[in-house]
């Protein structure tokens, strides 16, 4: 959505206008085009429509809300289905996936992801690959190309996607399957599942996000971390992989996090912060280290939403959009293709409302 829009246990519904910027070499930018050539350093609308809401962002494919419909666009990459549409062709420009229009949440499988997940009426629809049970229907050979239900339960809240795993919330509780070789399913151990297990007891969860291996969710405030633990991305200090979720630090004000492939941001009482990997500057320090524990960004207190790609960042204050790190293809949006190692406002405007990233290009809201 990798980076999507990072939100509380449900989307909040914040329409606008739809903007891309970045790679577009499968169509994943909207614009009608494809092709290795695809570039736009600069926001561009997609379409004339004011309705969007969630955006998300995946390795070459992106889904979408709008007024309760789902939309996908992008292509598949290989022939698995994850845009859902029932076929194995790429589309450039957005197209629905059904016609339900009871959609409460979308999000695309991240960095070598080929599936995605969401909600309707609180029931859990997996699609696209499943070679490792990341779909949740209890086999890990057969993928999905439209949108099937996992199980029989109504009260799903939250799924996330990551690389070849799956992470969800079902009243408070944290459930996880799929890939599990680097502990990230949280459940103390590196087997596999197809079928949807419970993680620990805790009935209390609010936010989850999983990417690249590396998982953080958020309890009563309290952030945890588990999974892979390259260049300190869990935050706890260490860069060794956990099979159970670790808590990070004892601050009790967590909001939000984003998991990029090697980094995260978290978001407490306003105040940004980020650790892992920085080689691009993804981590807005000024610098291209690494910090394996959660590092403040600036001293503002006024940030509302984050958002990560695979080595870049993006954060809103004040409806200002702002981007740092890697921007090889443009996708930071600043008309050029330089990296930045701090956070950079995206154009002058202030009405901005919400930002997902995915492998290397943004779709915004305003």
């Amino acid at each position: 959505m990798a980076g999507i829009l990072k939100m509380r246990a449900r989307p909040v519904a914040l329409y606008g206008r739809l903007f891309v910027f970045g790679a577009g070499v499968s169509g994943q930018l909207g614009l009608g085009i494809n092709g290795a050539s695809v570039k736009r350093s600069s926001p561009v609308q997609v379409g004339s429509l004011a309705d969007w809401m969630s955006m998300t962002g995946g390795v070459d494919f992106s889904h979408g809300l709008r007024s309760g419909m789902l939309w996908a666009l992008g292509g598949d990459n290989s022939p698995n289905g994850g845009l859902g549409d029932g076929t194995l062709v790429d589309k450039s420009s957005p197209i629905q996936i059904g016609s339900e229009v009871d959609w409460s949440m979308v999000r695309s499988g991240r960095y070598s992801a080929e599936h995605a997940g969401g909600l309707r009426a609180g029931k859990l629809f997996m699609w696209g690959l499943n070679n490792n049970g990341q779909l949740g229907l209890g086999d890990i050979s057969i993928s999905r190309s439209s949108p099937v239900q996992v199980g029989a339960a109504t009260d799903w809240t939250y799924v996330s996607p990551g690389q070849y795993e799956t992470l969800a919330l079902r009243g408070g509780k944290l459930f996880a399957w799929g890939y599990n070789t680097d502990g990230q399913l949280g459940l103390g151990d590196i087997t596999r599942r197809s079928s949807p297990v419970q993680v620990g007891a805790a009935t209390d969860w609010s936010v989850i996000d999983t990417s690249g291996g590396a998982v953080h969710g958020i309890r009563g405030g309290l952030l945890f971390g588990w999974g892979r633990n390259a260049q300190g991305a869990l935050g706890d200090g260490t860069q060794v992989n956990k099979s159970s979720p670790v808590q990070i630090g004892s601050e009790t004000d967590w909001t939000s996090v984003s998991q990029g492939r090697f980094h995260t941001l978290g978001l407490r009482a306003g105040k940004l912060f980020a650790w892992g990997q920085g080689f691009q500057g993804q981590l807005g320090q000024g610098n291209q280290t690494y910090y394996s524990s959660p590092v403040q960004v600036g001293s503002e207190t006024d940030w509302t939403m984050i958002a990560t790609g695979e080595y870049h960042s993006y954060g809103i204050r004040a409806g200002k959009l702002f981007a740092w790190g890697d921007n090889n293809v443009g996708q930071l949006g600043l008309g050029n293709i330089t990296n930045r190692l701090s956070p950079v406002q995206v154009g002058s405007l202030s009405d901005w409302k919400s930002i997902a990233g995915g492998l290397d290009w943004a779709l915004a809201v305003r």
